[in-house]
């Protein structure tokens, strides 16, 4: 495991390394497990954000623009499933807070989405409306509100994540697929990206050859599994390659757990809610010379598209 990200910095107490113990002791219990462990740890966080005087070296500011992938075939199927679980649940007389409820709910996702016919799944027609709704959000956005448009756009590897960036930035000259950011590897069929050579073709804008992922990034070049603490760290490396970017404003097109990870781990808002599909977020991110960041918000993180 990899704790770089919770190097603290001057002046903040010693007791972030407590966050990953907990972590570490809810690690087995899967993605939906830790969410409340995650939340519940973090919030306890006593962040001070660092300031430039107490740095050596150039400290860099850059205007990021985050955005989820809009719902996925995938989703859908997930959120049917819960609901006719909880509707089962709870005529034998479990609530939705109980264990029974809980592992019922996670059996009956699993099993679901081991569905071949959802790998690397596509858009639905929902989450390719949402997009469109965002892509006129993110226009007024950029012309009101003085927010300058992205001179570069990474992307996960990922349909979805691919579909994403299409809509959203049709025809940007500098849309880079970057394996980084790709969804944590869970080993299900919907989390498995295609093979590069038969998706190309669908998107003759975006650069698959040149992926901008840092090499010590191990995780982008092995098929294990991850957990969340695994994602976590992937995360933290993205301030190399924000740092390593001319570009001022860039646009980051990701999924729901590693956006989450980052978010409440190496930019420090440890409260922060999940991405919705379709919602874009926009920070004001500061870049350290020792690999870290932080970030401030530019946009509610609030603001998101109607469901």
């Amino acid at each position: 495991m990899c704790y770089g990200f919770l190097q603290v910095p001057r002046g903040v107490p010693q007791h972030r390394r407590a966050v990953a113990e907990s972590l570490a002791d809810a690690g087995a219990k899967g993605d939906e497990d830790l969410h409340a462990t995650t939340a519940a740890v973090e919030v306890e966080q006593v962040h001070v954000p660092r300031v430039a005087e107490d740095i050596e070296g150039d400290v860099i500011h850059k205007t990021v623009i985050f955005v989820r992938h809009g719902q996925a075939l995938h989703n859908v199927i997930e959120e049917r499933v819960k609901e006719q679980v909880a509707r089962e649940a709870e005529a034998c007389g479990h609530t939705k807070d109980s264990k029974e409820f809980q592992a019922a709910v996670k059996q009956a996702r699993l099993a679901a989405l081991s569905d071949e016919t959802l790998r690397d799944a596509a858009l639905s027609k929902l989450g390719e409306a949402q997009l469109l709704e965002t892509r006129d959000m993110l226009e007024r956005l950029t012309g009101s509100r003085s927010l300058p448009q992205p001179t570069a756009v990474l992307v996960s590897p990922l349909f979805r994540a691919l579909q994403t960036a299409a809509i959203l930035f049709p025809e940007h000259p500098n849309t880079h697929v970057c394996n980084v950011l790709s969804e944590r590897k869970t080993g299900l069929p919907c989390d498995c990206c295609s093979d590069r050579s038969s998706v190309a073709a669908h998107f003759p804008n975006i650069d698959f050859d040149h992926d901008l992922s840092p090499q010590y990034c191990s995780v982008c070049s092995n098929g294990r599994e991850e957990d969340v603490l695994d994602v976590r760290c992937r995360s933290a490396s993205l301030a190399k390659m924000l740092q390593h970017m001319d570009d001022q404003t860039i646009a980051v097109v990701s999924h729901k757990g590693f956006l989450r990870e980052l978010e409440r781990g190496p930019l420090h808002h440890a409260c922060a809610k999940e991405f919705k599909p379709a919602e874009l977020r926009v920070f004001d991110v500061t870049l350290f010379p020792d690999g870290s960041m932080d970030a401030s918000d530019l946009v509610d993180s609030t603001w998101h598209t109607s469901q």
